[in-house]
């Protein structure tokens, strides 16, 4: 995948959509693909979360964790970050399943 250099004003790059669903294997049409559509709001994540970072979770998957975990910290705390470590385990998504979405 190749990588764009760091936007401006020192925000992250983040993959594109495109990338994102790519390296998720995501079916075309699937429940997966919307969920990963659905969580594109990189807003919501912590200054200094970049992709390549240690942290080691999609930026789908980040977002979609701040959406349902507005009031958990944001400093960060770890390899994982301050995301459990069980995201960093089992995602919770299986790519091959078309309906597959994610598990909190």
């Amino acid at each position: 995948m190749a990588r764009r250099p760091t936007e401006p004003e020192g925000r992250a790059y983040w993959p594109s959509i495109e990338e994102q669903l790519a390296e998720a294997k995501a079916i075309p049409g699937s429940a997966f693909e919307k969920f990963i559509r659905l969580n594109q709001d990189f807003e919501l994540l912590r200054r200094g979360e970049t992709h390549g970072d240690t942290i080691g979770l999609a930026p789908w998957l980040r977002v979609y964790w701040r959406k349902q975990h507005p009031d958990e910290s944001r400093a960060p705390a770890g390899p994982a970050g301050d995301y459990p470590e069980s995201l960093n385990r089992d995602s919770g998504m299986d790519a091959g399943q078309p309906g597959a979405v994610a598990r909190p």
